[in-house]
């Protein structure tokens, strides 16, 4: 397991590593959306580059249409990267948010899955807090805008529901 932690200089003046509690000291968090990628290995090298060990995927759906991008292309994409790959199917967008979303209708698509992530799942969000205070993370989806993509309310919600605080970068191609 990966330990996040905070070098303490004693007294004696050694560095000692001080554990990190999740939920008060900030977390690095990375968040993608693929459409910008012509390759999934591209994705993976940029991933790699950012530092990330473990890929969440956050579509309700891990298919894709554009090729590489399903679950198991990129599970292998990934792992060649060094990266290991998760669906959250759990934290997905269900299709009627999905459909707001996409229609433009970003607000309301946005406080309807706030609705189905703060209820019937919000055990999997507790799981995502785990998972980032465990290991480098990143959020995956499919918009490339992140303001138009429901992992900005995920990560939203991990911040002021369970107070992780985080430090978002968004890797772009």
């Amino acid at each position: 397991m990966f330990e996040w932690c905070a070098a303490v200089i004693t007294a004696a003046h050694e560095v000692q590593c001080r554990s990190l509690d999740p939920v008060t000291h900030s977390r690095p968090l990375a968040s993608v959306g693929y459409a910008g990628f012509a390759r999934n290995t591209a994705l993976a090298a940029r991933l790699r580059a950012a530092g990330v060990e473990l890929l969440i995927d956050v579509r309700a759906l891990a298919g894709s249409r554009r090729p590489g991008f399903a679950k198991t292309a990129l599970t292998g994409a990934l792992a060649s990267a060094g990266i290991e790959y998760v669906h959250m199917r759990a934290l997905g967008n269900p299709k009627p948010g999905r459909d707001l979303y996409r229609s433009g209708r970003v607000a309301e698509g946005r406080a309807l899955f706030e609705r189905h992530l703060l209820g019937e799942q919000r055990g999997a969000l507790e799981e995502l807090a785990t998972m980032i205070a465990e290991r480098r993370c990143a959020l995956m989806c499919v918009e490339a805008d992140p303001a138009s993509c429901h992992r900005t309310a995920v990560i939203d919600a991990l911040r002021s529901e369970l107070g992780l605080a985080l430090d978002v970068i968004e890797i772009s191609p």
